[in-house]
């Protein structure tokens, strides 16, 4: 989708909320938005103050987190947002040459399932321990759809038909799809399969959020996607 400058020696690439590629540059010492169709790279933040930038993810709240290894700045995480606007999130001991960086998934279990198979599926969200949560499905994942302004998040599924009928919902097939995370953060949603034909390489991703009043539009924690294929 693109080749060539300002491109000098890539070394990471994720995808903002719309499909975007973030891609983090070691020898320009930079963070570029490059259109998800291609296009021409934008300069998100040039060096400095970004510096020797090694990995790059999704943040799940509208921009990108990168870790940094050694010189000119020092071992450091930072964070951009959409926008590009620059934030240190922790920098020097205990981090020493720090080569990459991941987000830890709310949401694992399962990746392949089939009829008749009940997908038991775990929730771990500590630092929202009692929240209500609410988990949902879709059959693809972008564009998906923003959160009202100023809000940045959004979730990357699509609000097509299997998201209506799944978004917290309570019955034999969808199972603990809502209610109350335990005093530890824990929860267990099951998606138990009827045992019956499924469409050829049926796909689904699920995702789930935690609720809390106080936060931008009730959504506190957005969950990552867990990906289940049949």
């Amino acid at each position: 989708i693109h080749q060539g400058l300002p491109f000098q020696l890539p070394q990471n690439v994720a995808h903002f909320r719309n499909g975007d590629c973030a891609v983090i540059d070691a020898l320009v010492d930079a963070v570029f938005r490059l259109p998800s169709g291609g296009g021409v790279p934008v300069t998100l933040v040039p060096s400095p103050p970004l510096g020797n930038p090694e990995g790059v993810v999704y943040d799940f709240e509208g921009g990108v987190v990168i870790s940094e290894s050694g010189a000119p700045a020092g071992d450091r995480i930072v964070r951009v947002d959409s926008l590009g606007a620059f934030s240190i999130v922790a920098q020097g001991t205990p981090f020493s040459n720090l080569e990459d960086v991941a987000r830890i998934p709310y949401l694992t279990g399962p990746n392949v399932g089939g009829p008749g198979q009940p997908l038991v599926m775990v929730l771990r969200v500590p630092a929202d321990a009692g929240l209500a949560y609410l988990t949902f499905a879709s059959l693809s994942l972008y564009p998906g759809f923003g959160l009202p302004a100023p809000d940045p998040r959004g979730t990357p599924l699509n609000p097509d038909a299997l998201f209506f009928l799944t978004v917290g919902a309570s019955s034999a097939i969808f199972r603990n799809w809502t209610g109350a995370l335990s005093a530890t953060g824990l929860a267990a949603p099951i998606l138990s399969v009827p045992n019956v034909p499924l469409p050829a390489g049926l796909t689904i991703f699920v995702q789930a959020v935690t609720l809390d009043g106080t936060a931008p539009n009730g959504i506190r924690t957005f969950a990552n996607v867990h990906t289940i294929r049949f």
